[in-house]
Order: structure tokens, then C-alpha cells, then sequence
């Protein structure tokens, strides 16, 4: 049966040096545990694809690690799709191939009771849905995030019943501890998972975005393992805004709010669909939001049109001379700029009231918001305000750019 297919990875502004390696460590080990759950006993079997002239020699690794290979099928493109089981499954795995037997499949593939239900209510009687709202409706644990999945970066081979399944953050959990215990590097697994990642699709193409890096997928319906892009779905408000939830976004744009005050004008570089700022304008005024996503931007203006006005475009690109009470600011955008451009949105912003934050990859990477302006060549002035994953305070362009 066709695989899914991935287009990317398009990197953001100076990201690919330093997340790029990350990527490719953490694809490594999550192809190295899949395969040997099965041999170390984690489950008692595991799916895969093998090139024509790869049948011998994992047949061979197989019968090495005493444990059995089976092809189940030879796709269009000459691939063959195989299980990986342990001895005396061969007969079942044919069988419940032939006939689409899904429940038997997830279970000889180690996938909770919980989560093989999901898939045969949510996924396996229809033809053209995307489940990934449903498992993703809710904020979770890094370790049920399957997000990236498409990239080969993952740490449970199913699609969860939600992002908070209880069962399949144990079996996470599991596959770490193998891990550990054979020496395989998983920390670039948990350093990828923790990303913040937002879900969108386009005509059935699904796009998915980290702060990092972005691609597109999509697929056709394999048995268990893909997940067929849906008609374009409107996200949600909180999802435009880069949060797992309406709680969670609503959390965090407090603390920053808190910070700001009542202005009677703003202008957010990095807006999303204007959300925070909307919750602003309701006191009157000019609110002006930078988005380089232009699907946000409409949603946004459609959303919040009749308060605050959305612009396509990057924060490097925008038009700064506007007089603004405040500007919201995430130092981290500067980073991902070229320094000659984030030196000329600095010389932009010289002189104004800057309300600077960030959410926990950021704050944590460099030891809070001070450290993090610091590394953005801004300063922090007066107290920084703070809530689990989110930290906010007032700020101005250090330097010469003053």
C-alpha cells in the first residue's frame, strides 16, 4: 500500500544549523527503538518498509536476534511491506493482513485497548477524515505527542486516543527505558517532542509547524500506521496562536496582559491571529498585528476584524514608524532573523515601550526572559512576571540601536 509521503523541512530563519543535526539524531533513535521493542520484548511485533534489496539482510538480522520477518505484501512502487514478529505469529500476521483485521493488527503491534478503539470509531470506517483534532483536542504529556510523526520522530507507534492517554505515555515510557538501558540517545527525541507544534491543512495538504521548522504531509489510508489528510479545516483560535488549548492560551496571554497595562494602542510582531491583542482593543484604540502566515492573518481579520487590523508579513519586512503605546515582542524572533535584520528591527524599535515574553522552550533554553532579551540585544526594565511556561515584563533596545 502507498506510504505517507513528507515535503520540507523548510527551517526558519537560522535554525537549520542547530536543529537539523538534532532532527537527524532524534530520527535515528526512534527507528532504532522500533525495531529492537520487538526483539527486547517491549511488544511482539513491529511493521515495516524494505527496499527490494533489503529483504535478505533483515531477514537475516531477524533470525540473528530470534525473531521472525514476514512479507505481507509487495507495494505499486516495488517496496514490501513486512512484519517483524516474534516466532510463531506468521500464520495470525497473514491472516489479519488479508483481512483487514485492524483490531488484530494494532494488537500483535502493541497498541492499547484504548487507542485501537479510537481508531476503529474515529478513522478506519471513513474515508477522507483527518483524526489528528480529535488526538490533539487537549493539552498532553511530550510523550503522547505524534505530531512529528511524518518525520519519523515519535515515541509510540500508534496514534493516540488523545494527547493525554494515560496508557500510551506508559508505553512511551516503556520504549525510554529501553533506551536508556541499551544505550540509545533518546534525548533528542524528548527535545523535538516538547516543541510546541500547531496543525493545519490546505486542500488535504496538512501543514505542521514548530518554532523552528515546518512541512507538509499527507498519505493514503495504511492500516494502522497513516493518518489521511482532511478537506481544510478551519484551526482553531488557540491553535493560530501556537497553544495546545483555549485554558492554556488564555493562562498565558495573561501574564502577559498583566504586564502591559491598559494601553490605548499596540502594535504585536509575531501576532498569530491577533487573539492577544484583541483582548486589548476591547478598550478602544489603534491594535496592528505582523503575521507572516497569511491563512492567520484572514482568519484573524475575520475573527477580530472590527478591533484590531492584521498584516501579512514578516517582522523584518514590516513597517515600524507607527506611534504605538506598547509593542509586544518574543526576543526569540530576533534571533531567528539574519543579525543585519534583526539589527534594523532593533534601530526600528529604539525608543519605544516594549512589552517582551516567551513560553517555556524559550525561557528554558536561555535561563529565563533576561537571559533570552540579553541574547536579542534588548533589555528588561522594572519586574519580570511569570506563570508556569510563561514569562512577561517590560523591555528597550540596549545598545548603540538606542
Amino acid at each position: 500500500m502507498p506510504r505517507e509521503w513528507v515535503r520540507g523541512v523548510q527551517w526558519a530563519a537560522g535554525a537549520r544549523a542547530e536543529w537539523e543535526p538534532i532532527l537527524r539524531a532524534a530520527q535515528a533513535a526512534w527507528s532504532e527503538l522500533e525495531l529492537v521493542s520487538v526483539s527486547e520484548r517491549i511488544r511482539t511485533s513491529a511493521l515495516i518498509h524494505l527496499e527490494a534489496s533489503e529483504v535478505s539482510r533483515a531477514g537475516a538480522a531477524c533470525a540473528r536476534a530470534g525473531i521472525t520477518l514476514s512479507i505481507l505484501e509487495r507495494a505499486a512502487d516495488g517496496t514490501f511491506r513486512a512484519a517483524v514478529h516474534a516466532p510463531g505469529l506468521a500464520a495470525e500476521w497473514y491472516r489479519a493482513w488479508a483481512e483487514s483485521d485492524h483490531d488484530a493488527i494494532g494488537r500483535m503491534l502493541g497498541f492499547p485497548d484504548c487507542c485501537r478503539a479510537f481508531f476503529a470509531r474515529a478513522w478506519a470506517g471513513t474515508k477522507d477524515r483527518d483524526i489528528t483534532p480529535a488526538m490533539g483536542s487537549v493539552d498532553g504529556p511530550w510523550q503522547a505527542n505524534t505530531m512529528l510523526r511524518w518525520l519519523g520522530v515519535r515515541l509510540v507507534p500508534h496514534l493516540p486516543c488523545s494527547a493525554d492517554c494515560a496508557q500510551t505515555v506508559a508505553n512511551a515510557d516503556a520504549y525510554l527505558e529501553m533506551g536508556a538501558r541499551l544505550g540509545i540517545d533518546v534525548a533528542p527525541l524528548e527535545t523535538l517532542l516538547r516543541l510546541p507544534v500547531t496543525h493545519d491543512a490546505l486542500n488535504g495538504v496538512l501543514i505542521v509547524s514548530t518554532p523552528h521548522f515546518r512541512f507538509m504531509a499527507g498519505g493514503s489510508r495504511d492500516r494502522f500506521t497513516a493518518s489521511r489528510p482532511a478537506a481544510p479545516r478551519v484551526p482553531d483560535v488557540w491553535t493560530d496562536n501556537g497553544f495546545g488549548s483555549m485554558a492554556a492560551m488564555d493562562r498565558a496571554h495573561a501574564v502577559v496582559l498583566d504586564v502591559a497595562g491598559e494601553v490605548r494602542s499596540a502594535l504585536d510582531l509575531g501576532a498569530g491571529d491577533g487573539r492577544l491583542l484583541w483582548r486589548l482593543a476591547r478598550l478602544g484604540g489603534g491594535f496592528v498585528g505582523i503575521e507572516s502566515d497569511p491563512g492567520r492573518v484572514e482568519r484573524g481579520n475575520q475573527r477580530h476584524g472590527k478591533l484590531v487590523s492584521l498584516v501579512a508579513a514578516r517582522i523584518e519586512d514590516a513597517d515600524l514608524s507607527g506611534q504605538y503605546d506598547a509593542v509586544f515582542l518574543m526576543p526569540g524572533r530576533l534571533l531567528e532573523m539574519e543579525p543585519a535584520q534583526a539589527a534594523r528591527v532593533r534601530a526600528g524599535l529604539a525608543g519605544r515601550r516594549l512589552v517582551l515574553y516567551a513560553y517555556d522552550d524559550q525561557l528554558a533554553k536561555f535561563g529565563g526572559l533576561e537571559g533570552l532579551a540579553e541574547r536579542a540585544g534588548l533589555g528588561i526594565i522594572g519586574p519580570v512576571k511569570s506563570a508556569p511556561g510563561v514569562a512577561a515584563a517590560d523591555g528597550v533596545v540596549m545598545g548603540g540601536e538606542q
